[in-house]
Parts: C-alpha cells; sequence; structure tokens
C-alpha cells in the first residue's frame, strides 16, 4: 500500500496549490477556505457586518468544497479512514447555515440600511 497523507495534510497541499499571486489577502484567505483566519485581514475588519458574513460563508464553502475533494478520494481509496471527514463536513455545513441565518436575522433586524437595499 502507498504513502498514507492525512487529511490535514491533503488540505493543506489543496490550499497551497490554489494561490493566484495576484489577489488580495482577503481574497487569498477566502478561496483557501480559511474562515478561522479571517479576523487578522485589516481588509476584512473594514467590512460591515453584512459583508463579513457573507465572506464568511464563502470561504465555509470554499473549505466544504476542500473537504469533499479529499472525501471522494479517501472514500474511494480507503473507506474506513472516510468517517472523520464525513463529521468535518456535517459540522462545516452546520457552520454555513448559522451563518446563513445570522445573515438573515442581521437583515431582518436591520430594513432600512444601505446593504439591504435593492440597487
Amino acid at each position: 500500500m502507498g504513502e498514507v497523507i492525512n487529511f490535514a495534510e491533503k488540505l493543506k497541499r489543496k490550499k497551497e496549490q490554489d494561490t493566484p499571486e495576484q489577489q488580495s489577502g482577503l481574497d487569498v484567505l477566502v478561496n483557501r477556505g480559511e474562515f478561522e483566519s479571517l479576523n487578522d485581514s485589516k481588509e476584512f475588519q473594514a467590512l460591515s457586518l453584512e459583508g463579513k458574513i457573507v465572506i464568511v460563508r464563502q470561504a465555509i464553502s470554499n473549505r466544504i468544497g476542500q473537504v469533499e475533494d479529499i472525501f471522494y478520494e479517501v472514500v474511494r481509496d480507503r473507506p474506513e479512514e472516510s468517517i472523520p471527514i464525513l463529521g468535518r463536513l456535517a459540522f462545516l455545513r452546520k457552520l454555513k447555515s448559522v451563518a446563513g441565518r445570522t445573515l438573515a436575522e442581521v437583515n431582518k433586524e436591520n430594513p432600512n440600511r444601505i446593504e439591504n437595499k435593492a440597487a
């Protein structure tokens, strides 16, 4: 059997492959799915609450896509090792759902905010 690469290592390699040089720091974090690191970005801190929630949801969506790619590889080759990845996917989907509900509540509580008005 070949070299066993753990989930974290595969995710790290995926992130390193997906880093175009011309993107802003915030774009890189979002594209890599690094929602945990967004607060370190000055660009992120400057966003409105609604903007922050949208960015977090996009970063989580990107992370879900990355984890799904890894899941399909692992489940094909070593199904017994895929169970922890399923747990991570469930957690990420729940987190994204909570962020969506939070955005809906923020918009409901502040219907006159500029961000909520149709263009």
